[in-house]
């Protein structure tokens, strides 16, 4: 809720201790990868989608937000 509100830290403060309490929980880092792209966090955000890929290699809007990551930081080896 508090991302559609673009309500970034309070977004970022609810995931957090989502993924605090189930550090399984892909869906989870997969919105912080959100957050962060959102912030302009690339790095940070690809981290967050990476760890998201960890737990569901086939989560695909993980897999296009890191790779968009990538692209924006011009890291083309990945």
């Amino acid at each position: 809720l508090h991302l559609d509100c673009e309500n970034h830290a309070a977004a970022e403060t609810d995931v957090s201790a989502v993924i605090t309490a189930d550090p399984t929980n892909a869906e989870a880092h997969f919105t912080r990868g959100t957050i962060l792209q959102q912030t302009n966090d690339h790095t940070g955000a690809a981290e967050a989608y990476s760890a998201a890929l960890a737990i569901r290699p086939d989560h695909p809007f993980a897999q296009l937000g890191r790779a968009h990551c990538h692209f924006i930081r011009k890291d083309y080896a990945g």
